[in-house]
């Protein structure tokens, strides 16, 4: 069973834990960013692929707490926003975000590690630019519409 969360809401240790870590994600998305712009490919990739094994095994534990403990709609009945169009909204914008995330990211990750040995600029870094901006783009909104859908869900 997990523990009541840190923030002092309705949410359990997890789910806070997840909310944090949303607020840290584009920060170290950025800092890889740089990373690249000095050159230092080694590290970015670095950074990129070990943020992405640290999500990777967050989401994990945050998708089996949800469904041993019933789903975000059980989870969030005690919300002021229980069954209205702005909780079930938010919940389905911010699914949608994470899925595709989730697609895309696993690709770029995927193809880089493969198609990018060493981590060096090759015939392969304008798509991998364009996928990394659209990726990082789909992440902020999945890190801002999670914000969204812990405060509809947990804080009111």
């Amino acid at each position: 069973m997990i523990p009541p969360g840190f923030l002092g809401t309705e949410a359990d240790l997890l789910i806070d834990i997840v909310v944090c870590s949303l607020a840290a994600i584009l920060p170290t998305m950025g800092y890889a960013v740089y990373l690249v712009r000095q050159g230092r490919y080694v590290a970015h990739r670095n950074v990129m692929a070990g943020l992405y094994a640290l999500l990777f095994v967050v989401v994990l534990l945050f998708e089996a707490d949800l469904q041993a403990k019933g789903g975000i709609f059980e989870l969030t009945k005690d919300s002021a926003y229980a069954g209205t169009a702005l909780l079930n909204g938010s919940v389905w914008v911010h699914t949608s975000f994470s899925f595709s995330t989730s697609i895309l990211w696993t690709g770029l990750v995927a193809s880089s590690l493969w198609k990018l040995r060493p981590p060096r600029p090759g015939p392969n870094t304008r798509l991998h630019r364009i996928l990394g901006k659209v990726s990082m783009a789909v992440m902020a909104a999945t890190c801002i519409t999670g914000l969204e859908l812990y405060i509809v869900g947990f804080v009111f």
